[in-house]
């Protein structure tokens, strides 16, 4: 029902704990798919409220931040027993970073690509850091599937694991310069919502 909806994004906005903080990503991408979408509005309006809170705004940017970029000092891709987990050092930074300068710049869109768009039209990224931002998005999605389709072909486990060795040189390296945006892209959200010293 709406009024619960709209008691849980009070109580999410109120408590700046990570779950909390994952509840309200979630939601911060819901839209409508069947029935009466004018049901939805004022809970949109609502959420698109929130970026105005900046203290809310910055616990809800810092996840962009919390993973390593999986980057070698000198810029080599690294890697654990697993491979390297394409989600948690690629996918989730972009996604999350656009989330929070979407929400806070009071954009609706719930497509990370055109978030990107839009951010740049609003003048909040510049044009080359939301075209990167794609680009590395892309790279990253379409490595994972590759990765997952091939996974799936050979009967094992799906995960966000990809293993880099098996990629040909020219995959690697947009893989490398991919990560370098990631790590070009967290500078930008930690400076936009004060979360480095």
């Amino acid at each position: 029902r709406q009024s619960e909806w709209r008691e849980r994004l009070y109580q999410w906005s109120s408590n700046y704990d990570p779950n909390a903080m994952l509840e309200l990503a979630i939601t911060v991408d819901a839209r409508p798919i069947a029935g009466n979408a004018a049901l939805f509005e004022p809970l949109q309006r609502q959420i698109v409220a929130l970026g105005s809170n900046d203290g809310l705004m910055r616990q809800f940017a810092a996840p962009a931040l919390s993973f390593n970029t999986p980057l070698t000092l000198f810029g080599k891709v690294k890697t654990d027993g697993n491979g390297l987990d394409i989600k948690k050092g690629g996918v989730f930074p972009i996604v999350q970073g656009l989330r929070a300068l979407a929400l806070k710049a009071g954009i609706a869109e719930t497509n990370s690509f055109r978030r990107a768009e839009l951010l740049a039209e609003a003048g909040v990224l510049h044009a080359s850091d939301a075209s990167d931002a794609q680009q590395a998005l892309s790279v990253f999605l379409r490595l994972r599937l590759s990765d997952q389709l091939r996974k799936l072909k050979d009967g094992q486990a799906i995960d966000n694991h990809i293993d880099v060795a098996a990629l040909r040189r020219l995959d690697r390296e947009l893989l490398r310069d991919a990560l370098r945006v990631v790590n070009q892209f967290k500078d930008i959200v930690a400076a936009r919502f004060k979360l480095r010293g």
